[in-house]
């Protein structure tokens, strides 16, 4: 069995989710949320317009991104929590399941493949380096990206679409990153507003739409669940508590909206953990990166590499003797045939930066790369995304 075949079959099992259009999915979702919010130029396909009915028509539109959040969390609160009382459906996410490609899809309403922002580590032909894209600096030194010559519109290549909402457009998001390129990028350099807890993002919600004179359309973006899942894993009392808190937040923000209001909850991802022994290194002086022309670049489970010409048989029977099945090793050119990336071809810029192969997680197995300076220590996550696992991929569609 080929890894072509081997991904397929796991497919096929549901061991493995594959991102799908014929699905209700996040990109749908993009669709939707910006319809109802007055854009008037996105793709409106089959499951765009059932997200749609489900939202309705209202003149305030609050669209909250619980970063981390998925299906699987959701399910573990009461069935009478807030969440779970509202929730109208399940959607599937992108892949790579994670929180810089998944917020670029729903600033663009594009898949990964066109939008090209494909991992949290992104390689940059221009500067012939692997950049950290959502913090919008060069990953081996966190030297920001504008001081070597990289405009956020070659970062981010695909423009955002939310500037086009004919209602009154407002980013909410955490202090730390209410300002940064990213944030500037997903807003299209509308309004953007910090806040300190996600109570205090509720209070500013209810102010701004009791004081409107016309339709509001609100983004709010929270990521504490994700933070605690990432540091202590998915089962631990400050996930829970996290999870406590949205629902409690979130239900006080619905009570305090008027009729007019509608508002919508999903996630970009869920989380997986990986034990010890499906955590794996590749370092710098590693034989695998001798046989490379760029460093690693991806995620923790979709790792991109561009292999120097004529290194790929090499590279592939020291890839498979060190990782066995726990990988599948596919081509670009295979990856675009399961339209992993999204429907239709990839963008010219999106094959740029995936180099020659890439290796995808079969289950819960990640990882870690250790390149120079700042990427050579700290502390191993527990838990993981960016995967096609159940966990990663089921996310929630919350209206009320």
């Amino acid at each position: 069995m080929n890894d072509v075949e081997r991904l397929t079959a796991a497919f096929d099992s549901g061991r493995l989710l594959r991102p799908s259009a014929d699905i209700p999915n996040i990109v749908d979702l993009a669709s939707a949320v910006a319809s109802a919010s007055g854009a008037t130029d996105t793709d409106f396909t089959k499951g765009a317009a059932e997200i749609a009915g489900r939202i309705g028509t209202c003149d305030h539109l609050v669209f909250i991104i619980a970063d981390g959040l998925g299906m699987e969390l959701v399910e573990t609160l009461p069935r009478d929590s807030f969440l779970r009382r509202h929730l109208a459906t399940e959607l599937r996410t992108v892949f790579p399941s994670t929180t810089s490609s998944v917020l670029t899809t729903l600033a663009t309403a594009e898949w990964p493949g066109r939008h090209a922002v494909i991992g949290w580590d992104v390689y940059i032909p221009q500067i012939d380096a692997v950049s950290t894209i959502i913090k919008f600096v060069r990953r081996s030194d966190d030297v920001d990206l504008a001081s070597l010559g990289v405009h956020p519109s070659t970062a981010y290549p695909a423009p955002s679409i939310l500037p086009s909402l004919s209602s009154d457009f407002l980013s909410l998001a955490p202090e730390s990153i209410a300002d940064s390129p990213y944030s500037r990028y997903y807003a299209g350099e509308t309004a953007r507003l910090g806040f300190k807890t996600l109570a205090g993002a509720v209070d500013r919600v209810i102010a701004r739409v009791e004081r409107a004179y016309g339709p509001t359309s609100t983004n709010v973006y929270w990521d504490a669940v994700d933070v605690n899942c990432h540091e202590h894993g998915t089962g631990h009392t400050s996930v829970r508590a996290a999870i406590r808190q949205i629902d409690l937040q979130v239900e006080r923000l619905s009570t305090n909206l008027p009729d007019s209001a509608t508002l919508v909850l999903t996630a970009d991802h869920g989380h997986l953990g990986a034990d010890k022994g499906q955590t794996h290194t590749i370092k710098q002086s590693d034989r695998l990166v001798e046989l490379l022309e760029a460093e690693p670049s991806g995620d923790k489970r979709v790792v991109q590499f561009h292999v120097r010409d004529g290194a790929e048989p090499s590279f592939r029977d020291l890839f498979r003797e060190r990782y066995d099945d726990r990988f599948a090793l596919l081509t670009v050119d295979e990856a675009e045939e399961l339209q992993l990336f999204g429907p239709g071809r990839l963008a010219t810029e999106t094959r740029r930066r995936l180099g020659s192969l890439m290796a995808i997680s079969i289950g819960a197995d990640v990882i870690r790369y250790h390149g120079p300076t700042k990427r050579t220590g700290g502390t191993p996550s527990i838990s993981h995304h960016s995967g096609l696992t159940p966990s990663e991929m089921r996310i929630p569609l919350i209206v009320a």
